[in-house]
């Protein structure tokens, strides 16, 4: 038996098949109203859309019925590789720690061992992943105008000072025009009908509000208002926020969130880093109001945990990071690796990489899922990376732009990074002076 099998048998999932439960108990909704398998899903087309198509016809649309047989013929889908690459390093991924919700071996008897054999299928939509919207108070540099409406103008910002053929020969003002031209002007910031929600909301048993920043979102309020009347405190409620903000339009979350018990509602604050570190990687943070809030809400008796993206400009400081954020929340960390290639942990020299590797081990008890560090560890072992990577030669002018229109230096910010400017003899001087 394989390492990858043991592990999916840890957790009550048999090496015979490729099995997630999310294709018959699952609904997320990106920003335009598609609907994907979950947030995992990379590089593949949405199976429907909430703005063209019914609940209905999109759970027994071609495109699930697919993915269905696929998977009850022990084949992995192609929205499924993340999964499938996780597991290959013997960690549990998504797919795996789904099977270990309450819910889910009545979903296997009732709903997937019934499947028929063009796929079709019943389904119980216990677990939803809301994000109707990209609205968001915030640019994060790991993020993208498809999840953030303030990517839409900053990106019109950044670029719209050059000519056409300067940006076009500079693959990063390139990435920054098509942010705003390609993905900004077409994206619907509006969100679909409610309809649907007033149509599934007795079977909902799990939701995950995210964005965009779900506490600036008509959509979150709707529903939190709808199960908070109902008392249906029974709905486990989770949250992803950058703490910005806790009230909307004269609403306030405590309001409502304090008549859930202990744990059936959390918030993941994403906080990737503190100070001003946090106000760079996260634009738009404002660290004393996203501390207080933090303090107000935990004070209050709900829980709330950090998650942290880590990636080339926190992991140096990530032990670190650890007990501060540790002591701050009083909760152990979540944690989630950046894969965008001029993002991720590994463009730091190996040889930094790998002396980070025991001060982490002897910090593990702050950390929510120990899992999560086997694959930040596996990461941390990669091979040096070489100057030739087109992430390599993305990250400093990437950081040379940002710089640029916020009139900061990420060189002294992080100084951690400047051996990567050495290596590449300099570059994001020179990328500074070229945007200035």
């Amino acid at each position: 038996m394989s390492d990858a099998q043991t592990i999916a048998d840890q957790y009550r999932v048999s090496p015979d098949e490729w099995i997630c439960i999310h294709p018959w108990s699952h609904l997320a909704i990106t920003p335009k109203g598609g609907v994907r398998l979950c947030c995992h899903t990379q590089k593949a087309p949405d199976v429907g859309n909430l703005n063209e198509n019914t609940v209905e016809e999109i759970f027994n649309g071609e495109s699930m019925r697919r993915v269905r047989r696929q998977m009850l013929n022990n084949q992995v889908p192609k929205e499924c590789g993340k999964c499938a690459r996780i597991e290959d390093m013997n960690a549990r991924s998504p797919r795996i720690r789904e099977h270990t919700r309450l819910y889910s071996e009545k979903i296997r008897q009732d709903y997937i061992y019934k499947t028929k054999p063009d796929g079709t299928a019943d389904y119980n939509l216990k677990y939803w992943d809301v994000r109707f919207s990209n609205v968001c108070n915030m640019a994060c540099v790991m993020c993208s105008s498809e999840w953030s409406s303030m990517w839409i103008k900053h990106a019109k910002d950044y670029t719209e000072s050059y000519d056409a053929t300067t940006i076009d020969n500079d693959p990063n003002l390139n990435y920054f025009k098509s942010q705003y031209n390609d993905l900004g002007k077409t994206k619907i910031v509006n969100e679909p009908s409610f309809q649907w929600i007033d149509d599934y909301i007795d079977q909902v048993e799990n939701i995950y509000f995210a964005g965009g920043e779900p506490m600036i979102m008509p959509s979150h309020w709707y529903i939190l208002e709808k199960l908070h009347s109902a008392k249906r405190f029974n709905v486990k409620v989770k949250y992803n926020s950058n703490m910005l903000k806790l009230g909307h339009q004269g609403k306030h979350a405590l309001d409502y969130w304090c008549d859930w018990n202990y744990g059936k509602l959390a918030v993941e604050s994403s906080i990737d880093e503190t100070g001003e570190r946090a106000e760079w990687i996260r634009y738009g943070t404002e660290w004393q109001t996203v501390q207080q809030n933090i303090i107000t809400v935990r004070d209050a008796g709900v829980k709330i945990q950090p998650i942290v993206s880590v990636a080339v400009y926190n992991i140096v400081r990530l032990p670190a990071l650890l007990e501060e954020l540790y002591d701050l929340f009083k909760h152990k960390i979540a944690i989630n690796l950046v894969y965008n290639p001029e993002w991720r942990l590994e463009l730091i020299d190996r040889s930094q990489r790998l002396a980070l590797i025991d001060p982490l081990k002897k910090l593990e008890h702050l950390i929510a899922d120990r899992n999560q560090m086997d694959i930040v560890y596996h990461k941390l072992k990669e091979p040096q990376v070489e100057v030739t990577d087109g992430g390599m030669k993305m990250l400093l002018p990437r950081l040379a732009l940002l710089d640029t229109h916020r009139n900061k230096n990420s060189m002294q910010l992080f100084p951690e990074l400047e051996q990567i400017n050495q290596r590449m003899g300099g570059l994001y001087e020179q990328k500074r002076q070229q945007y200035e």
